[in-house]
């Protein structure tokens, strides 16, 4: 898992204070793993196989500040490949804690993806994450799927922040569109450019950028 680090959280209300002294940004699990040669010197990398790698997110409330206070956990994206390798980890034996926000994970064989507060599953073949920074960059073929929409094409980003999700399909990008997501104000939540869409289906000869966004701010 990554280093615990400390997190505050102070309701903008009341003044209330959380301190939880050991917060987990990420963390992974696998059947087996071995260390190999790192690609930057001081460093460590590792081979995993059978992977699932969760990540977390800060409270946005005292109720779920609380809640990881009691030790729960606020799951963001929780992924999983049959191999993945860690790279830029800090370590001097595998059973200490990995690095910090320079650490990239690497899977492959077939990864799938799920954005558990988006609803949203992401498969392809491979990609790269960066799980402090919440991006993803993948080669190959890939799919997006939700229950309002289908996404298809070659070449993946996704960048996660807290009130959205933005995915890049690079190429041959196909958007079947099955209905709208409308948010408290009424404005849709699926942006796939400046026009408006009926359900049907999109198709793009280039890419195509899809932003998923949460909440009445938008």
């Amino acid at each position: 898992s990554a280093r615990p680090e400390a997190l505050t959280f102070v309701d903008p209300r009341t003044g209330e204070t959380v301190v939880v002294p050991a917060f987990e940004r990420w963390y992974f699990k696998a059947r087996s793993g071995k260390p190999v040669e790192a690609r930057r010197s001081g460093r460590q990398a590792v081979l995993l196989e059978d992977v699932e790698l969760l990540t977390y997110r800060e409270p946005q409330n005292l109720g779920e500040a609380r809640a990881i206070e009691r030790g729960e956990k606020l799951v963001k994206w929780r992924v999983t490949a049959p191999q993945a390798r860690v790279d830029d980890l800090a370590l001097q034996s595998l059973d200490e804690q990995p690095g910090g926000p320079e650490t990239v994970v690497q899977l492959s064989g077939g990864v799938r993806i799920f954005d558990m507060e988006r609803d949203l599953e992401i498969q392809g073949e491979a990609l790269e994450i960066q799980p402090y920074l919440d991006r993803s960059r993948g080669t190959g073929n890939f799919v997006v799927q939700h229950e309002a929409f289908e996404l298809t094409g070659k070449g993946l980003e996704i960048e996660r922040t807290e009130n959205r999700t933005k995915v890049v399909i690079r190429e041959n990008a196909i958007a079947n569109l099955h209905g709208d997501l409308p948010a408290a104000d009424g404005r849709p939540l699926l942006d796939l450019g400046s026009a408006a869409f009926e359900p049907g289906l999109v198709r793009a000869e280039g890419g195509a950028v899809l932003v998923h966004r949460v909440g009445a701010g938008g």
